[in-house]
């Protein structure tokens, strides 16, 4: 991508501590796929940008070019997701769905189809379903062996898809 500012639709699926007063993330967006931004500074009391910045927020973020990293210039809150982060099971379920996304989903690359399997997962919960939408826009399942497949089969179809990935 060329230098300037660019926005991006996304949900945070991890963050941690870089140095004394800065962040790195992780981010699924929409328009681009898998991208890390440096935050800088934004661990201050001070930061305006801290407050937008937690695990799983669904956001709007403005950032630019840096040496070799995106950097996190602006963000915006466009929801929250309070049915799942209210119940600690959720969570840890929330967590599992985006650990498969970062494991399944590398560099920057736009996949509409996963994008859309995780907003489906964040409205319904359902994890079976999620995998199996997520492994087929990955393309280690077909979309058609889903859709007829009973619950029964579904996990079973998802774990040969893993396999498949070898990863």
């Amino acid at each position: 991508m060329a230098n300037g500012l660019y926005q991006a639709e996304g949900i945070i699926l991890n963050s941690y501590d870089s140095g004394e007063v800065d962040k790195v993330l992780t981010v699924f967006t929409q328009e681009f796929g898998m991208l890390k931004f440096l935050a800088r500074g934004t661990r201050k009391h001070t930061s305006k940008l801290n407050k937008f910045l937690n695990i799983f927020s669904y956001g709007r973020f403005g950032f630019v070019s840096g040496r070799g990293t995106w950097h996190l210039v602006d963000a915006q809150d466009i929801g929250h997701f309070d049915e799942i982060l209210n119940e600690e099971e959720k969570i840890h379920t929330f967590g599992r769905v985006s650990n498969f996304v970062q494991r399944f989903c590398h560099g920057e690359e736009k996949n509409e189809k996963l994008w859309a399997a995780l907003l489906f997962f964040i409205k319904s919960g359902d994890e079976l379903v999620f995998y199996a939408r997520a492994l087929a826009s990955l393309g280690y399942l077909d979309e058609k062996e889903i859709e007829s497949s009973s619950r029964e089969n579904l996990a079973e179809i998802i774990k040969e898809g893993i396999a498949s990935s070898q990863l």
